[in-house]
């Protein structure tokens, strides 16, 4: 059996990886997209400090999806972004997603999450934005915790961004 496809094939062994104009709907949606384009998580990955170490396609997806710039899907281990994507910020978010998803938690992680979601208002964010995701699930802490600015500030206001990068260091390393 072969280790792995080509450097930057958009072809893997292991699960079906689509091609450029596959044409899909999203469960709940009306709407049919088509990928314009893809590319290799661990190609893109370097430019945000992240390393990638599994064949995991990023597709960038023609058409508007309502409520979603992008995300990452851990049952086909893929990205998608769509056209509506207005920033560097989403496709980073979402690539802490591809390294941290399967990575279990420590303990110490899980009750820094639940101490942040006590802790932290909108009174934290300088905004005024009270950025509400990271209090979704354990996944979205640590991906708002790496790559939002506002999140990022609310944790240092409230003394806790120092524990945050302790906590998930073993993630990145």
């Amino acid at each position: 059996m072969k280790n792995g496809p080509p450097e930057g094939s958009l072809t893997e062994y292991a699960r079906e990886i689509f091609p450029v104009g596959h044409v899909f709907t999203i469960t709940g949606e009306e709407t049919t997209y088509t990928i314009e384009k893809g590319e290799m998580a661990s190609e893109v990955a370097s430019q945000f400090g992240l390393k990638i170490n599994r064949v995991v396609p990023i597709y960038w997806i023609k058409g508007m999806s309502p409520g979603r710039q992008g995300g990452y899907h851990p049952e086909t281990d893929a990205v998608y972004v769509f056209e509506n994507n207005t920033d560097e910020t989403t496709l980073a978010h979402e690539l802490v997603h591809v390294v941290e998803y399967h990575i279990p938690p420590t303990p110490q992680l899980v009750s820094l999450w639940e101490r942040v979601k006590q802790v932290i208002s909108e009174s934290s964010f300088s905004s005024g934005f009270f950025a509400f995701n990271f209090m979704r699930n354990i996944h979205e802490f640590i991906a708002e915790g790496k790559t939002r600015p506002a999140f990022v500030e609310a944790l240092k206001k409230e003394g806790l961004y120092d524990e945050f990068l302790k906590e998930t260091n073993y993630i990145f390393e």
